[in-house]
């Protein structure tokens, strides 16, 4: 089992600032955001400087989808369906673990699990 570290946003003010002004991540890291219920979301890369990718998940934690993410883009990253949670992580890293679409990720605390 691949785990990942992950910060958690799970305020308003976490979720607005997610990875925004960092330079650099180390391998294997990135950012949960948790909401009370599930919404469409949207989330773009204004201050962010590292390549990102973005799952949207559901209810269950199943990937529902993957996308890439162009640092200081301006240019909204929408889930097509209401999510419960979203991953974002350096580029390449799901892909890396072999996520994909459905794939279920577990979350223990501050490590999520990537396995298929």
């Amino acid at each position: 089992m691949n785990k990942i570290k992950v910060e958690i946003a799970d305020t308003f003010e976490k979720q607005s600032v997610g990875l925004m002004f960092r330079k650099s991540m180390p391998d294997n890291t990135g950012m949960i955001f948790v909401y009370k219920k599930p919404i469409v979301l949207s989330f773009w890369m204004a201050n962010t400087y590292i390549p990102l990718d973005i799952a949207f998940l559901d209810e269950n934690m199943v990937v529902k989808e993957i996308h890439n993410m162009a640092p200081l883009s301006t240019r909204s990253t929408r889930s097509s369906m209401p999510c419960k949670y979203a991953v974002e992580v350096p580029v390449g890293t799901f892909e890396k673990h072999d996520i994909t679409i459905n794939s279920k990720i577990k979350f223990n605390g501050n490590d999520i699990c990537l396995d298929k």
